[in-house]
């Protein structure tokens, strides 16, 4: 139709009678070429959608290169045109159909279209095979990487289309045809090196996104890529295959559980943040249109523009809400908010009940969805993770999601209890709120390195760090750290963290490597005469008795590698000052914790004195200054409750009322019984029960900071006093004859009566016991014997019956001579 001689007579090379640029032929010859090139697109599409984007595909003719089999298409039209439509120009002719060939066989060849495609001839396998072998040979460079390489640095790609070829490699399948997962972790590799070389390049994102959903099966994963491909500006043909890979993606979900695990409930929770934004957009806008309309004086072009940016954003609300259900139809949470969009912003009544319908038909239209982590547990098995990870649990575990920038996502119920904050507080928040200084300083750095360079420090390990509670104090946890989904910017990381319990052989504090103290636990608090919080911040030289031994051990930890601080080689004999008793003497074993590049030192400390310490600090106010961990436990209080706690709050009846007298002006005589003379007194629990035990008590001039002077404080040193201590309290043993004569008393420092119970000894029952004394009086000391006999018959009738104001129950032991046992009780 076309051939024709259009630089010489314009008449056409066959029918020499008719002339090309004249009507009829004209016409027809503009609608064939109309019909040819509408048809030549047609042909370009159904090569582009032939392209398959699963880098794993089994086909032969299986490849996405899509540009280079659009280059070759155009190619064969040229030939076409060249053959048909120049036979007036002969040289021109030849020359054009020599290239277009030309370029056929080598853009078949040079780009490696044909993937896999069995050969025809033993020549072309052998070409093939040499070629294969040539082009994949940088993909040996990412075998078997060490840890920390960057992959940028292992191989220089020339193009996107390098790091598809070599991606290659992955076609590697078992005998359930699955990919291998050693070609897979290759594949990976190579992908990710691809991207560092050409960070946010569409066609690798869109690479990856398949990789992830065919490989890996991770839907939501591949879907956060696509969404970065929306990004980055994709042409016609890539807009197609991230259309294609979305409607891969949504038959992969429907082909797994419909119950979500935790990767696509972040994903869904991105989404509904995303609706709910556009839709306060829209309200606030109907806000301001109504606080225009107060106005005394509007004019109508104000009125008109207002309506069309509301017009306009209510448009875009409805789009981004109808795209989102296109992926959770059956979200009733989702459908809900859009049934208010609906009735609100819409006003579309009949709409609205339709998606408050759906919300009630499906359920969970008040909360939001179970998440399953049995796929994000199993996967982290499989990929040998550690064990930390494997078993955590939302109920009993802190557990938080943040994205790449530390936003937190969502957290599990177990962190209130870890850090005192509620779900509310914390989602939205950056992830710093819960360290302390100096790590939520540098957290960002940390992120953002990664995302640079992608290479990992603490992924995937547990780790002993520190945290921060609501209250402001630090605590020590467990943490491991690991990667949810995503790449770069889009990164979604989860953290299982866990407090770490209190040993019950040692005390333990974490320090800096320059010895500044982070946090202890309550026990080491405790043992030096401290709450956790007010030890942060002070150096360990500062509450050492031998500054020099501190100055050595941090000069060793320095110097000592990773392995050597986890051995546990390094050790040392360390006394601390106490802030309200004397030094304490420790042996301390130093391990490591914290991070690769921000190390942290636990030092393990066992006390080598024997004394557990317990004592309790009181003011001349009766209010608690101090009050060691043993003494919290020993009253069911914790340590931070009794410090703002009152003494006679832990005083029974009536000595609550009268210590306050006591303490402000302390009488210069001990009276026998007081606590003072280590009698045993009762404190009371949290339970309401009494606890006996003995005190030591010391005063102390104390510099407390904010007074002009020295503050007087009682140090009261306590021990718990067992059942049989509180009864040899108060009762006397003592060994007599017939003649009433004093032979023993146990216990001899026993001041039951007033007086040491030795001096007893030697003298007559009745010059210190009514009952004997009365009955000397009235038969004389020759009858002594009689009231013995007649106390030890009673007893054997009633044993321990009340006999007078002091004595009760005898026995009798005798051979030669009687003697007699008389307990005394006060």
């Amino acid at each position: 139709m076309a051939d024709c001689d259009f630089l010489g007579t314009k008449k056409h090379m066959y029918f020499t009678n008719i002339a090309c640029l004249e009507m009829p032929h004209l016409l027809h010859m503009m609608v064939a070429l109309s019909v040819a090139l509408l048809f030549l697109c047609v042909t370009a599409l159904v090569v582009v959608a032939g392209c398959d984007l699963d880098p794993v595909s089994r086909g032969l003719l299986a490849s996405p290169a899509a540009y280079a089999r659009l280059k070759i298409l155009i190619a064969k039209a040229a030939l076409v045109i060249f053959a048909n439509c120049l036979d007036s120009n002969f040289r021109v002719q030849v020359v054009g159909m020599l290239a277009s060939a030309t370029l056929i066989v080598f853009w078949n060849l040079r780009t490696f279209v044909l993937f896999g495609t069995g050969p025809v001839t033993v020549g072309g396998m052998l070409v093939t095979a040499l070629y294969v072998w040539w082009a994949m040979r940088p993909a040996r460079k990412f075998r078997d990487l060490q840890p920390g390489v960057k992959l940028s640095k292992v191989h220089k790609f020339e193009s996107v289309y390098e790091v598809e070829l070599l991606a290659r490699v992955m076609r590697t399948f078992d005998r359930d045809g699955l990919v291998e997962e050693a070609a897979s972790v290759l594949g990976d590799t190579i992908i990710k090196a691809g991207l560092q070389t050409f960070p946010n390049a569409p066609h690798l994102l869109i690479l990856y996104a398949n990789f992830v959903l065919e490989v890996r099966k991770d839907g939501p994963a591949a879907r956060t890529q696509l969404q970065l491909v929306g990004k980055q500006m994709p042409n016609l043909v890539e807009r197609y295959q991230v259309f294609c890979t979305n409607e891969a993606s949504k038959r992969l979900k429907g082909s797994q559980q419909e119950g979500m695990d935790l990767q696509a409930y972040i994903e869904f929770k991105r989404n509904l943040r995303a609706v709910l934004r556009v839709h306060k957009e829209v309200l606030l806008q109907q806000s301001e249109l109504w606080q225009m309309c107060l106005r005394s004086v509007l004019r109508v072009a104000q009125i008109d523009a207002a309506l069309d940016s509301l017009e306009a954003a209510s448009a875009r609300a409805d789009q981004v809400y109808k795209r989102v259900l296109e992926r959770y139809p059956t979200n009733g949470k989702l459908l809900r908010c859009y049934g208010k969009f609906l009735e609100g912003v819409r006003h579309d009544q009949v709409a609205a009940a339709r998606a408050y319908a759906g919300a009630n038909r499906v359920g969970a239209s008040n909360a939001l969805l179970n998440l399953d982590f049995a796929g994000t547990v199993h996967g982290a098995a499989n990929s040998g993770k550690p064990e930390f990870l494997t078993s955590m649990s939302m109920e009993d575990d802190a557990v938080v999601v943040i994205d790449a920038e530390g936003t937190i996502m969502m957290v599990s119920q177990a962190v209130q209890k870890a850090f005192g904050y509620a779900k509310a507080e914390l989602e939205g928040a950056n992830v710093s709120v819960l360290m302390p200084q100096p790590f939520s300083q540098r957290h960002a750095g940390y992120l953002q390195r990664y995302v640079s360079t992608g290479e990992p420090h603490i992924l995937d390990t547990v780790r002993e760090v520190v945290a921060l509670h609501k209250e402001r104090y630090v605590f020590p946890i467990s943490l491991c750290v690991t990667k949810l989904s995503g790449i770069g910017t889009d990164s979604i990381f989860l953290g299982v963290m866990r407090p770490l319990p209190a040993s019950v052989l040692t005390v333990r504090a974490w320090i800096s490597p320059n010895g500044v103290f982070l946090c202890a636990d309550q026990q080491f608090s405790s043992a030096i005469g401290l709450i956790e919080g007010d030890l942060v911040g002070h150096t360990l030289t500062s509450v050492a008795l031998n500054p020099e031994a501190v100055s050595a051990l941090l000069d060793r930890c320095q110097a000592a590698t990773a392995a050597d601080l986890e051995s546990g080689d390094i050790t040392t004999e360390l006394t601390l000052h106490h802030r309200y008793l004397e030094p304490v003497p420790f042996n301390v074993e130093v391990r490591a914790a914290g991070s690769d590049t921000q190390r942290i030192l636990v030092l393990h400390c066992r006390r080598t004195d024997g004394l557990d310490g317990s004592m309790l600090a009181v003011d001349t106010h009766m209010r608690i200054k101090f009050a060691s961990c043993e003494v919290a436990l020993l009253l069911g209080y914790s340590m931070r409750k009794l410090a703002t706690m009152r003494l006679d709050q832990l005083l029974p009846q009536p000595f609550n009322t009268l210590h306050a007298k006591w303490l402000r002006d302390p009488p210069h005589t001990t009276r026998p019984g007081s606590c003072r003379t280590g009698a045993v007194v009762h404190l009371m629990s949290t339970a309401g029960a009494s606890i006996p035990v003995r005190l030591a008590i010391n005063t102390l001039e104390f510099e407390a900071t904010g007074t002009s002077g020295a503050v007087t404080l009682y140090i009261a040193k306590m021990t718990k006093v067992t059942t049989d201590e509180l009864f040899n309290e108060k009762r006397l043993s003592l060994t007599a004859d017939f003649t009433g004569k004093i032979l023993a008393a146990s216990p001899p420092n026993s001041s039951v009566l007033g007086f040491p119970a030795t001096s007893l000894v030697g003298t007559n029952l009745a010059d210190s016991i009514d009952v004997f004394g009365e009955w000397r009086e009235r038969s004389g000391d020759a009858h002594m014997q009689m009231i013995l006999l007649a106390l030890l018959g009673k007893e054997q009738d009633m044993p321990g019956e009340l006999l007078g104001s002091f004595a009760r129950s005898g026995c009798v032991a005798d051979n030669n001579v009687a003697l007699f046992d008389i307990f005394v009780s006060a």
